[in-house]
């Protein structure tokens, strides 16, 4: 893996990880909107599966564990 694929998943990492607060949500009916879910679709469509997973997948993880 290149530095600059490495840089770029560490932002996207980051990103998903900074819009997990509770701070960024909007109240729906029947629960809350979180921004993270179009940055977790977005790598999913950007990076192959397995560095999709673990960057959505540890993000999310690290999101939760940080505002929950």
């Amino acid at each position: 893996m290149s530095a600059k694929r490495l840089t770029i998943s560490a932002f996207f990492m980051a990103l998903v990880i900074i819009l997990s607060s509770s701070l960024l949500s909007i109240p729906v009916p029947g629960g809350h909107f979180y921004f993270n879910g179009i940055v977790i679709f977005l790598v999913g469509l950007i990076f192959p599966p397995t560095e999709a997973v673990i960057i959505a997948g540890v993000g999310s993880f690290i999101g939760d564990f940080l505002f929950y």
